[in-house]
């Protein structure tokens, strides 16, 4: 009696190391996907205040790689499951993602239980950049009554004037046309420190046309004598108040023209094993002029990379020998001077891991009675695996790939990366 006792608490035991360890690989993936989902929508929150765009983003990041029901119950929604915050007065949005993972797994359906547990993951991403223009402010409610969508600007000697392109103007206040003061219209340099066109400012500004759509300003008082002037590359802001409400856009000050500089910095990857090249790509949206351009520089080091002086693209090829992470920054302006920069992207980091992946592996049954193997990384793109039994990979994801096992005992293997380091595995039976 004692040996069967002792037995069945071995099994016991067993059983439940074998739940824990493979709750833990769940989880690792669901984390890892949910993280992954998130990512991918924080670009588009960067552009867009379209949150059905990012709904479908993070959905079908979700979709590739997790149920989103089981047994009839509901384990993610995006209606309710993106949470979308803005912060700092709409300088940032912050992104939450949430799944809710089943915590018993396949045994679930066996013992007719459904608890779950919430997975989320959140991420920041800045918006409003006074850098670069980007004026996208994310918001779940109707869009504003009233905005502008660009400012056009000259400037000669005494002279400017000034075009604000929107909606939702409403008539022309009184005075205007004309030279007159009033709350409908400030503009304001940031940089110089100056406003125009408010009774506080005390500086009036001559207006040209006043239409719903468009403000013509052909005027402003004392412009370019003392303190009101403008430099190029200058922040700046209109704020236009209307019946319909008030809307204020930041831009940087382009007296000879359109104010649309944009600048933004991609990486061929942002996690790999330590040793693997990175390719960064700085992208602007004016081509340098020969005094201005773009480059890249590493935030961490305080060193400056690639740079063009005519191009609108510039590429960085970037290593490392040892595990760590480096932040980049793409700029347009002077060579070398970022502190002088007009526009500058996001920062991005990339992380060397060591020269060892994080590889997880699952194997499971499938429901024509062969096996398969789960094996789950930070980044599988462009790898192989290779073992004895294992056959016909098929990449489910960036992070996943399943392979077909010949036998229960087939568990191990190896991937290959790219650049020859090889990690092994072996799979927990699911």
């Amino acid at each position: 009696m004692t040996v069967l006792i002792t037995r069945f608490w071995w099994m016991v035991v067993s059983l439940m190391l074998l739940f824990g360890m493979t709750f833990i690989v769940l989880y690792t993936h669901t984390a890892t996907v949910v993280l992954n989902a998130a990512n991918s929508a924080r670009e588009i929150a960067a552009i867009t205040g379209d949150t059905s765009a990012l709904q479908q983003t993070v959905a079908k990041n979700i979709e590739a790689s997790l149920p989103v029901s089981e047994n009839g119950q509901t384990l993610f929604n995006p209606a309710t499951d993106i949470v979308t915050t803005d912060l700092n007065q709409n300088q940032n949005v912050q992104l939450s993602v949430t799944y809710h993972m089943p915590v018993l797994g396949p045994l679930q359906t066996i013992l007719g239980l459904t608890p779950t547990i919430p997975v989320t993951r959140t991420v920041t991403q800045a918006l409003d950049y006074a850098h670069n223009g980007l004026h996208a402010n994310l918001s779940t409610i109707s869009p504003s009554p009233i905005g502008m969508s660009s400012v056009v600007m000259t400037t000669s000697g005494n002279q400017i004037t000034m075009t604000v392109n929107g909606y939702g103007f409403g008539s022309a206040p009184a005075g205007v046309p004309g030279t007159t003061k009033g709350n409908y219209f400030i503009f304001r340099d940031i940089t110089q420190g100056w406003e125009a066109g408010s009774p506080a400012s005390g500086l009036a500004v001559t207006y040209g046309n006043w239409q719903d759509h468009q403000i013509l300003v052909t005027g402003i008082q004392n412009f370019g004598k003392g303190t009101e002037i403008i430099q190029p590359g200058d922040n700046a802001q209109v704020t236009v108040t209307s019946p319909q409400g008030s809307a204020t856009y930041d831009f940087v000050a382009q007296p000879a023209g359109v104010t649309n500089y944009h600048v933004s910095l991609s990486a061929s990857a942002t996690s790999v094993p330590t040793a693997t090249p990175v390719t960064l790509t700085a992208a602007t949206s004016v081509p340098g002029d020969g005094t201005n351009g773009v480059g890249i520089y590493n935030a961490t080091t305080g060193t400056y990379l690639g740079w063009s002086a005519s191009g609108d693209t510039v590429s960085q090829l970037v290593n490392s020998g040892s595990s760590q992470s480096q932040d980049y920054i793409a700029y347009y302006g002077p060579k070398d001077q970022i502190s002088q920069a007009i526009a500058t992207s996001p920062d991005v980091g990339v992380t060397w891991t060591g020269g060892q992946t994080n590889i997880q592996a699952v194997l499971f049954e499938t429901q024509s009675g062969g096996w398969m193997i789960d094996v789950m990384g930070e980044n599988l793109s462009g790898t192989t695996i290779s073992g004895n039994g294992l056959s016909s990979p098929i990449q489910i994801s960036s992070g996943e790939i399943q392979v077909q096992a010949a036998s229960l005992a087939d568990t191990s293997g190896v991937v290959t990366f790219s650049n020859g380091t090889q990690v092994p595995f072996t799979a927990t039976p699911y």
